[in-house]
Protein backbone atom coordinates (compact mmCIF):
# COMPACT_ATOMS: atom_id res chain seq x y z
CA UNK A 1 0.00 0.00 0.00
CA UNK A 2 1.47 3.23 -1.17
CA UNK A 3 2.17 6.07 1.57
CA UNK A 4 -0.16 8.35 -0.41
CA UNK A 5 -3.29 5.86 0.18
CA UNK A 6 -2.14 5.20 4.10
CA UNK A 7 -2.68 8.73 4.59
CA UNK A 8 -6.16 8.81 2.79
CA UNK A 9 -7.30 5.80 5.06
CA UNK A 10 -5.80 7.87 7.86
CA UNK A 11 -8.51 7.90 10.54
CA UNK A 12 -9.00 12.02 10.82
CA UNK A 13 -11.84 11.76 13.37
CA UNK A 14 -9.34 10.42 16.02
CA UNK A 15 -7.37 13.52 16.43
CA UNK A 16 -10.16 15.54 16.47
CA UNK A 17 -12.04 16.92 20.32
CA UNK A 18 -15.66 17.32 20.54
CA UNK A 19 -17.47 20.51 20.03
CA UNK A 20 -20.37 21.35 21.60
CA UNK A 21 -22.99 22.66 19.68
CA UNK A 22 -24.37 26.71 19.52
CA UNK A 23 -28.17 27.46 19.80
CA UNK A 24 -29.19 29.84 16.80
CA UNK A 25 -32.18 32.14 17.66
CA UNK A 26 -31.76 33.99 14.15
CA UNK A 27 -32.98 30.72 12.75
CA UNK A 28 -35.73 29.84 14.97
CA UNK A 29 -37.48 33.35 14.24
CA UNK A 30 -37.30 32.96 10.59
CA UNK A 31 -38.57 29.66 10.42
CA UNK A 32 -41.71 30.15 8.80
CA UNK A 33 -40.17 31.79 5.48
CA UNK A 34 -42.27 30.33 2.18
CA UNK A 35 -42.75 32.40 -0.14
CA UNK A 36 -40.08 34.39 -2.31
CA UNK A 37 -37.44 32.42 -0.40
CA UNK A 38 -34.48 33.03 -2.46
CA UNK A 39 -35.03 36.90 -1.77
CA UNK A 40 -35.06 36.24 1.64
CA UNK A 41 -32.01 33.94 1.04
CA UNK A 42 -30.35 36.94 -0.99
CA UNK A 43 -30.43 39.46 1.50
CA UNK A 44 -29.07 37.04 3.72
CA UNK A 45 -26.15 35.55 1.43
CA UNK A 46 -24.78 38.57 -1.53
CA UNK A 47 -23.43 35.91 -3.29
CA UNK A 48 -26.72 35.04 -4.89
CA UNK A 49 -26.82 38.56 -6.12
CA UNK A 50 -23.77 37.50 -8.63
CA UNK A 51 -23.89 35.70 -11.64
CA UNK A 52 -21.63 32.64 -12.15
CA UNK A 53 -18.12 33.85 -13.62
CA UNK A 54 -14.50 33.00 -13.42
CA UNK A 55 -12.62 35.88 -10.95
CA UNK A 56 -15.69 37.54 -10.29
CA UNK A 57 -14.64 36.94 -6.62
CA UNK A 58 -11.88 39.37 -7.13
CA UNK A 59 -13.66 42.21 -7.99
CA UNK A 60 -14.38 45.00 -5.49
CA UNK A 61 -18.08 44.60 -5.96
CA UNK A 62 -18.01 41.29 -4.68
CA UNK A 63 -15.61 41.66 -1.71
CA UNK A 64 -17.65 44.62 -0.49
CA UNK A 65 -20.60 42.41 -0.63
CA UNK A 66 -19.36 39.01 0.89
CA UNK A 67 -17.03 40.28 3.39
CA UNK A 68 -18.18 44.03 4.50
CA UNK A 69 -22.04 43.04 3.79
CA UNK A 70 -22.38 46.43 1.05
CA UNK A 71 -24.41 45.28 -1.76
CA UNK A 72 -26.88 47.78 -1.74
CA UNK A 73 -25.62 49.16 -5.60
CA UNK A 74 -25.55 44.84 -6.47
CA UNK A 75 -28.72 45.34 -9.09
CA UNK A 76 -30.13 44.69 -12.03
CA UNK A 77 -29.63 41.83 -14.92
CA UNK A 78 -26.11 42.30 -15.77
CA UNK A 79 -24.65 41.05 -11.59
CA UNK A 80 -28.07 38.91 -11.64
CA UNK A 81 -27.66 35.37 -10.64
CA UNK A 82 -30.12 34.02 -13.58
CA UNK A 83 -32.47 30.91 -12.64
CA UNK A 84 -34.59 28.70 -13.83
CA UNK A 85 -37.39 28.21 -10.89
CA UNK A 86 -36.42 30.48 -8.46
CA UNK A 87 -40.48 30.73 -6.82
CA UNK A 88 -39.74 27.15 -6.30
CA UNK A 89 -36.68 27.45 -4.32
CA UNK A 90 -37.71 26.24 -0.40
CA UNK A 91 -36.25 27.37 2.32
CA UNK A 92 -36.90 25.86 6.10
CA UNK A 93 -35.11 25.32 9.32
CA UNK A 94 -34.66 21.24 10.07
CA UNK A 95 -34.83 19.98 13.20
CA UNK A 96 -32.26 16.80 12.74
CA UNK A 97 -30.61 14.82 15.31
CA UNK A 98 -27.40 16.03 14.36
CA UNK A 99 -29.34 19.92 15.63
CA UNK A 100 -31.23 22.49 13.81
CA UNK A 101 -30.36 23.31 10.31
CA UNK A 102 -31.76 25.42 7.22
CA UNK A 103 -32.60 23.53 4.34
CA UNK A 104 -32.23 25.36 0.62
CA UNK A 105 -34.25 22.67 -1.76
CA UNK A 106 -33.74 23.27 -5.26
CA UNK A 107 -36.06 21.84 -7.60
CA UNK A 108 -34.17 22.95 -11.16
CA UNK A 109 -30.66 20.84 -11.43
CA UNK A 110 -29.25 23.64 -13.62
CA UNK A 111 -30.12 26.07 -10.39
CA UNK A 112 -28.62 23.16 -7.92
CA UNK A 113 -25.46 23.70 -10.01
CA UNK A 114 -25.73 27.87 -9.86
CA UNK A 115 -26.10 27.85 -6.03
CA UNK A 116 -23.75 25.01 -4.98
CA UNK A 117 -21.41 26.88 -7.43
CA UNK A 118 -22.37 30.67 -6.00
CA UNK A 119 -22.47 29.67 -1.88
CA UNK A 120 -19.41 26.99 -1.74
CA UNK A 121 -17.50 28.04 -4.55
CA UNK A 122 -17.32 31.51 -4.43
CA UNK A 123 -19.33 32.41 -7.93
CA UNK A 124 -16.82 30.44 -9.58
CA UNK A 125 -17.96 28.16 -12.14
CA UNK A 126 -16.45 24.89 -10.98
CA UNK A 127 -17.82 22.11 -12.30
CA UNK A 128 -20.23 20.25 -10.17
CA UNK A 129 -20.33 16.66 -10.77
CA UNK A 130 -23.37 15.05 -12.22
CA UNK A 131 -23.82 12.37 -9.53
CA UNK A 132 -23.43 14.84 -6.96
CA UNK A 133 -27.25 16.15 -5.23
CA UNK A 134 -26.21 18.27 -2.19
CA UNK A 135 -23.69 19.79 -0.11
CA UNK A 136 -23.35 21.04 3.39
CA UNK A 137 -21.86 24.46 3.54
CA UNK A 138 -19.59 25.39 6.74
CA UNK A 139 -18.95 28.90 7.53
CA UNK A 140 -20.48 31.56 4.98
CA UNK A 141 -21.34 34.78 6.54
CA UNK A 142 -25.49 35.58 6.82
CA UNK A 143 -25.22 39.77 6.87
CA UNK A 144 -29.07 39.51 7.50
CA UNK A 145 -28.33 37.89 11.16
CA UNK A 146 -25.47 40.51 11.81
CA UNK A 147 -28.04 42.86 10.86
CA UNK A 148 -30.18 40.66 13.26
CA UNK A 149 -27.66 40.84 16.03
CA UNK A 150 -27.16 44.71 15.48
CA UNK A 151 -30.50 45.34 16.22
CA UNK A 152 -30.64 43.16 19.52
CA UNK A 153 -27.51 45.59 20.63
CA UNK A 154 -29.36 48.64 19.62
CA UNK A 155 -32.15 47.54 21.41
CA UNK A 156 -30.34 46.87 24.85
CA UNK A 157 -29.63 49.24 27.92
CA UNK A 158 -27.69 52.35 26.40
CA UNK A 159 -23.93 50.68 25.83
CA UNK A 160 -20.66 52.82 26.72
CA UNK A 161 -19.04 51.38 22.63
CA UNK A 162 -20.08 51.42 19.18
CA UNK A 163 -21.53 49.08 17.08
CA UNK A 164 -17.89 48.65 15.46
CA UNK A 165 -16.06 47.92 19.06
CA UNK A 166 -18.76 45.19 19.83
CA UNK A 167 -18.44 43.49 16.58
CA UNK A 168 -14.62 43.29 16.94
CA UNK A 169 -15.03 42.29 20.78
CA UNK A 170 -17.41 40.04 21.25
CA UNK A 171 -18.98 38.84 17.86
CA UNK A 172 -16.13 38.36 15.54
CA UNK A 173 -14.28 35.95 17.46
CA UNK A 174 -17.11 33.82 17.58
CA UNK A 175 -18.00 32.81 14.13
CA UNK A 176 -21.05 30.91 14.84
CA UNK A 177 -22.69 34.14 15.94
CA UNK A 178 -22.61 35.10 12.36
CA UNK A 179 -21.52 32.32 10.03
CA UNK A 180 -23.65 29.74 8.99
CA UNK A 181 -24.34 26.35 8.19
CA UNK A 182 -26.57 25.30 5.49
CA UNK A 183 -27.91 22.16 3.46
CA UNK A 184 -28.47 22.96 -0.20
CA UNK A 185 -29.99 19.44 -1.60
CA UNK A 186 -31.60 18.87 -5.35
CA UNK A 187 -34.41 16.72 -5.74
CA UNK A 188 -33.15 14.60 -8.68
CA UNK A 189 -32.60 10.28 -8.12
CA UNK A 190 -29.95 9.59 -5.68
CA UNK A 191 -26.23 9.71 -6.78
CA UNK A 192 -27.86 9.25 -10.11
CA UNK A 193 -29.18 6.18 -9.86
CA UNK A 194 -32.23 4.89 -12.05
CA UNK A 195 -35.30 3.76 -10.02
CA UNK A 196 -35.02 0.41 -12.18
CA UNK A 197 -31.88 -0.24 -10.59
CA UNK A 198 -33.30 -0.11 -7.13
CA UNK A 199 -36.90 -1.71 -8.23
CA UNK A 200 -39.15 1.18 -7.20
CA UNK A 201 -41.47 2.92 -9.12
CA UNK A 202 -39.65 6.52 -10.47
CA UNK A 203 -41.93 8.39 -7.84
CA UNK A 204 -41.25 6.56 -4.90
CA UNK A 205 -37.57 6.60 -5.61
CA UNK A 206 -37.25 10.50 -6.36
CA UNK A 207 -39.19 10.33 -2.47
CA UNK A 208 -36.35 8.20 -0.91
CA UNK A 209 -33.87 9.87 -2.60
CA UNK A 210 -34.62 13.25 -0.95
CA UNK A 211 -34.58 11.53 2.53
CA UNK A 212 -31.93 9.62 2.00
CA UNK A 213 -29.54 12.79 0.65
CA UNK A 214 -30.98 15.16 3.30
CA UNK A 215 -30.32 12.79 6.39
CA UNK A 216 -26.71 11.92 4.82
CA UNK A 217 -26.15 15.49 4.83
CA UNK A 218 -27.30 15.88 8.94
CA UNK A 219 -24.66 13.35 9.17
CA UNK A 220 -21.91 15.48 7.77
CA UNK A 221 -23.46 18.09 10.11
CA UNK A 222 -23.43 15.50 12.93
CA UNK A 223 -19.37 14.84 12.49
CA UNK A 224 -18.59 18.63 11.79
CA UNK A 225 -20.54 19.98 15.36
CA UNK A 226 -19.35 16.88 17.44
CA UNK A 227 -15.33 16.13 15.71
CA UNK A 228 -15.40 19.51 13.70
CA UNK A 229 -14.61 17.35 10.51
CA UNK A 230 -16.44 17.16 7.44
CA UNK A 231 -14.36 15.84 4.69
CA UNK A 232 -14.26 15.00 1.41
CA UNK A 233 -13.24 11.20 2.28
CA UNK A 234 -14.49 7.65 1.66
CA UNK A 235 -14.87 6.99 5.58
CA UNK A 236 -17.15 10.29 5.99
CA UNK A 237 -18.99 9.10 2.40
CA UNK A 238 -19.97 5.40 4.00
CA UNK A 239 -20.89 6.71 7.40
CA UNK A 240 -23.28 9.14 5.38
CA UNK A 241 -24.42 6.46 3.26
CA UNK A 242 -24.80 4.46 6.18
CA UNK A 243 -27.22 6.89 7.98
CA UNK A 244 -28.88 8.52 5.13
CA UNK A 245 -30.18 5.14 3.41
CA UNK A 246 -30.88 3.19 7.17
CA UNK A 247 -33.36 6.80 8.01
CA UNK A 248 -34.55 6.54 5.02
CA UNK A 249 -36.00 3.17 4.52
CA UNK A 250 -35.66 1.57 8.10
CA UNK A 251 -32.94 -0.66 7.28
CA UNK A 252 -29.65 -1.16 6.09
CA UNK A 253 -29.07 -2.25 2.19
CA UNK A 254 -25.58 -3.05 1.30
CA UNK A 255 -26.65 -3.38 -2.41
CA UNK A 256 -27.46 0.20 -2.47
CA UNK A 257 -24.21 1.45 -0.63
CA UNK A 258 -22.08 -0.79 -3.24
CA UNK A 259 -24.83 0.46 -6.18
CA UNK A 260 -24.52 4.54 -4.90
CA UNK A 261 -20.55 4.10 -4.73
CA UNK A 262 -20.49 2.37 -8.48
CA UNK A 263 -19.12 -1.11 -7.24
CA UNK A 264 -22.54 -3.19 -7.81
CA UNK A 265 -20.77 -5.28 -10.54
CA UNK A 266 -17.45 -5.22 -7.92
CA UNK A 267 -14.50 -5.65 -8.71
CA UNK A 268 -15.72 -3.46 -12.02
CA UNK A 269 -16.67 0.30 -11.18
CA UNK A 270 -19.11 1.72 -13.10
CA UNK A 271 -17.18 5.09 -14.16
CA UNK A 272 -19.30 8.79 -13.24
CA UNK A 273 -20.37 6.98 -10.14
CA UNK A 274 -19.61 9.00 -7.11
CA UNK A 275 -16.74 7.14 -5.67
CA UNK A 276 -14.88 8.79 -8.48
CA UNK A 277 -15.94 12.45 -6.64
CA UNK A 278 -13.78 11.27 -2.85
CA UNK A 279 -10.39 9.91 -4.54
CA UNK A 280 -8.38 12.75 -6.19
CA UNK A 281 -4.49 11.86 -6.35
CA UNK A 282 -4.58 7.99 -6.31
CA UNK A 283 -2.92 6.49 -8.91
CA UNK A 284 -4.58 3.19 -10.93
CA UNK A 285 -2.86 0.33 -7.98
CA UNK A 286 -4.34 2.83 -5.29
CA UNK A 287 -7.64 2.67 -7.09
CA UNK A 288 -7.21 -0.81 -7.33
CA UNK A 289 -6.91 -1.54 -3.29
CA UNK A 290 -9.74 1.40 -2.54
CA UNK A 291 -12.14 -0.54 -4.39
CA UNK A 292 -11.35 -3.79 -2.28
CA UNK A 293 -11.46 -1.62 0.91
CA UNK A 294 -14.49 -0.25 0.04
CA UNK A 295 -16.32 -3.46 -0.71
CA UNK A 296 -14.92 -5.73 2.42
CA UNK A 297 -15.69 -2.26 4.22
CA UNK A 298 -19.37 -2.01 3.73
CA UNK A 299 -19.76 -5.87 4.22
CA UNK A 300 -18.75 -5.88 7.48
CA UNK A 301 -21.03 -2.71 8.34
CA UNK A 302 -23.94 -4.41 7.14
CA UNK A 303 -22.62 -7.28 9.71
CA UNK A 304 -21.91 -4.70 11.41
CA UNK A 305 -25.70 -3.44 11.21
CA UNK A 306 -27.35 -7.55 11.61
CA UNK A 307 -25.60 -7.95 14.91
CA UNK A 308 -26.79 -4.65 16.38
CA UNK A 309 -30.29 -5.17 15.52
CA UNK A 310 -32.52 -3.20 13.31
CA UNK A 311 -32.43 0.63 13.65
CA UNK A 312 -35.72 2.07 15.78
CA UNK A 313 -36.00 5.02 15.34
CA UNK A 314 -34.34 6.62 18.28
CA UNK A 315 -31.78 9.58 17.87
CA UNK A 316 -29.78 7.95 20.70
CA UNK A 317 -29.66 4.90 19.49
CA UNK A 318 -28.56 6.24 15.66
CA UNK A 319 -25.68 8.17 17.26
CA UNK A 320 -23.74 5.12 18.94
CA UNK A 321 -23.58 3.76 15.64
CA UNK A 322 -22.48 6.99 13.96
CA UNK A 323 -19.51 7.24 16.78
CA UNK A 324 -18.59 3.39 16.24
CA UNK A 325 -17.71 4.05 12.30
CA UNK A 326 -16.23 7.42 13.13
CA UNK A 327 -13.95 6.03 15.70
CA UNK A 328 -13.22 2.95 13.52
CA UNK A 329 -10.75 3.35 10.50
CA UNK A 330 -11.57 2.56 7.28
CA UNK A 331 -9.16 0.34 6.86
CA UNK A 332 -10.12 -1.76 10.54
CA UNK A 333 -13.40 -2.10 9.34
CA UNK A 334 -12.53 -3.37 6.24
CA UNK A 335 -10.49 -5.93 8.02
CA UNK A 336 -11.24 -9.48 8.20
CA UNK A 337 -12.46 -8.99 11.74
CA UNK A 338 -13.43 -5.51 11.02
CA UNK A 339 -17.29 -6.17 12.06
CA UNK A 340 -16.24 -7.59 15.56
CA UNK A 341 -13.92 -4.41 15.97
CA UNK A 342 -17.23 -2.41 15.19
CA UNK A 343 -19.11 -4.62 17.60
CA UNK A 344 -16.22 -3.99 20.04
CA UNK A 345 -16.34 -0.22 20.29
CA UNK A 346 -19.97 -0.21 19.89
CA UNK A 347 -20.10 -1.53 23.29
CA UNK A 348 -17.76 0.77 24.98
CA UNK A 349 -20.04 3.67 23.80
CA UNK A 350 -22.42 4.66 26.74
Amino acid sequence: MSENLKYYLANKFLSASEKSITEDSFWDENNNVHSKSIEFLKLCFPQLCFKIEKGIDDSQLYRDATLKGKFEDVKGEKNCLKLNDKDNIQLYLYKSFAGNIPIIVIPDECDFVKITQALLHRNSPKEIPMSMGACLINGINNWKKIKFLKNKWQNKSISSHTWSQEFKQYILPNPSLYKDKLILLSEKKYSGVESIAVDLAAKDWLDISFKIRLEHECTHLFTLNHFGIASNNLHDELIADYVGITKAIGSFNKEWMLLFLGLEQFPNYRKGARLENYIENLNFEDFSNLKNIIKNAVENISLFDLEIGRYNSCDEELIKRIKTLCKVSLLDISSEKGNLILIDEYLKIL
